[in-house]
């Protein structure tokens, strides 16, 4: 009877582990199936299971992010190209520019790099900027190598799992894969959505000229954003130092001399920016709501304040620090992208990726401990 008994249990699990196979082979054909159909499957999708996504069904969202190629994929349902050469053939079908993401890891993954993670968090879910990009841009992502990750064991059973390094940027291609603009490191979604709308304006008046004058168009083009960034980074200077001086026709001179002037103010730049951003949709409305009460609730206990403002410190301070970053990243990174477009024409994203790495982010792609062992670091493990 024992026996029969295990026998009887051997066979319902091995049917059970048969049925969970053909359903996982079910679904997996259906996303496939989805996936296939481009931004179109990814709506007929959404459709056919708005009630499980509502409810946030996990099975559900997992098959949403496999179908965006998108980890968290239910705050900004963006669907993304992995095969750049798919993305080039949806953008001329569709007469549209390319916003092709490069970083370190994968968009579909947890653990990709910092920036991207924020992306998915902070950028993305805005509907301004989700709607926007769904509408006037074909998305591609390039995993441009695998992100460094740590693990710390406690010996207890604990794992912390972290990325250590890595950064990304955004660029915007035409309808071939040829750079037109770049958006470097992390940025809010005020700034990314203006960038993006006048990058796409001018992608559209690019492909209607010949190539002589298109690459004069562009090298014209960002010759004048340079001088903008110049004359708006020295406005906010000289808001916060009105004896800073500033005024230089050479251009390294003129660099120098910001750079300098801003080492202590990069703060308060960004405090004159008003950036606004959400942790996801209506998010930024309810933080800032509640805000000013919780703090005050807080001061009615001890134990809540102990508890909860931790958290609520991080909420403002990471405003504070994705604005700053935002700024920094126009003025001193984004400005150099114009530096080198405005001179310099490239027939392909690849190229410029090149450069951008080792010169702008001042990670070199080619070193394989990305930085992380220096030569005269010395730990007394065996390294291999």
């Amino acid at each position: 009877m024992v026996i029969r008994r295990t026998i009887y249990a051997a066979l319902a699990v091995s049917a059970l582990a048969a049925a969970d196979a053909k359903l996982n082979h079910s679904i997996k054909k259906e996303v496939e199936s989805y996936r296939s159909q481009g931004p179109a499957g990814l709506e007929k999708f959404i459709r056919a299971h708005s009630e499980a996504l509502a409810r946030g069904d996990l099975s559900t969202r997992e098959a949403l992010d496999a179908i965006c190629a998108q980890y968290d994929c239910s705050a900004s349902r963006l669907y993304w190209y992995t095969d750049f050469e798919a993305a080039k053939a949806k953008a001329r079908e569709e007469h549209k520019p390319i916003l092709s993401l490069h970083l370190l890891g994968r968009l579909d993954e947890e653990l990709s790099c910092a920036n991207s993670r924020f992306f998915r968090k902070l950028l993305y879910p805005d509907p301004r900027v989700s709607a926007f990009l769904r509408e006037h841009y074909v998305l591609h992502w390039n995993m441009v190598r695998p992100v460094p990750r740590v693990t710390i064991d406690f010996g207890d059973g604990r794992v912390l799992k972290r990325t250590i390094t890595g950064n990304s940027i955004h660029y915007v291609l035409d309808s071939e894969g040829r750079p037109i603009d770049a958006i470097p490191g992390m940025v809010a979604p005020q700034p990314f959505l203006a960038a993006v709308s006048t990058a796409e304006t001018l992608a559209k008046r690019l492909a209607s000229l010949p190539p002589g004058e298109r690459e004069s168009a562009l090298e014209q083009w960002h010759r004048e954003r340079l001088e903008e960034t110049f004359a708006s980074w020295e406005r906010d200077v000289g808001k916060l130092q009105p004896t800073a001086p500033l005024a230089s026709a050479n251009t390294f001179e003129r660099v120098t001399r910001l750079e300098n002037a801003s080492k202590t103010l990069w703060p308060s730049i960004a405090a004159l920016q008003r950036f606004e951003f959400a942790v996801g949709p209506q998010v930024e409305m309810e933080i800032k709501s509640l805000l000013p009460s919780a703090l005050k609730a807080n001061q009615l206990a001890i134990t809540k304040a102990l508890t909860e403002t931790p958290l609520l410190r991080q909420l403002r301070f990471l405003n504070t620090a994705v604005a700053e970053d935002s700024i920094r990243n126009e003025y001193q990174l984004h400005r150099r992208i114009h530096e080198w477009l405005s001179t310099q024409q490239y027939v392909s994203v690849q190229r410029l990726n090149a450069r951008v790495y080792p010169e702008l982010f001042l990670m070199s792609l080619d070193d394989p401990w990305y930085g992380l062992k220096p030569e005269s670091a010395y730990s007394a493990i065996n390294e291999t």
